[in-house]
């Protein structure tokens, strides 16, 4: 059975938190056997992601790297590229108004999840989701590494 992490992040992380996005992910990887990493495509934080999970493959192929979409595909045309695995747009939001699909989008990918890799420091999205994965963690035992504090 695959394992997944979805990762978040302030769309303002500094480029000096590469170095430990690839120690989690392999942290994640080698000790809890995650091998799907799932991230957005806003932001700084994102990207890094991407770029981190996207090297790592390199070296580990069991890796599998999805992009979230937060809005429907026929709504927003994503462009698919050769090194992801795939995308994901979570079940039931369809009916989600696109003001808040962001959001429910991240709830969802964040219920779907076995861990979660984010870097949250200050006020914003970020924080409030990494709140809600907080309580998730408590409630069912989610793994959440928040790199801002490591």
């Amino acid at each position: 059975m695959q394992k997944t992490c979805f990762m978040f992040g302030h769309s303002d992380t500094p480029q000096d938190m590469f170095e430990k996005i690839i120690k989690s992910v392999l942290g994640f990887h080698g000790e809890y056997g995650i091998n799907t990493f799932i991230t957005g495509g806003y932001g700084s934080f994102d990207r890094l992601a991407e770029k981190a999970v996207l090297t790592l493959k390199k070296t580990h192929p069991d890796i599998k790297y999805y992009r979230l979409l937060h809005y429907h595909p026929e709504e927003r045309k994503t462009e698919f590229f050769k090194e992801w695995d795939g995308t994901v747009y979570p079940e039931g939001m369809e009916t989600v108004p696109r003001r808040y699909a962001i959001v429910r989008a991240n709830r969802k990918m964040i219920d779907l999840s076995d861990g979660v890799i984010c870097f949250s420091w200050h006020i914003g999205n970020s924080r409030e989701l990494y709140e809600y994965a907080l309580r998730q963690q408590k409630k069912r035992g989610l793994m959440v590494l928040n790199i801002s504090e490591k």
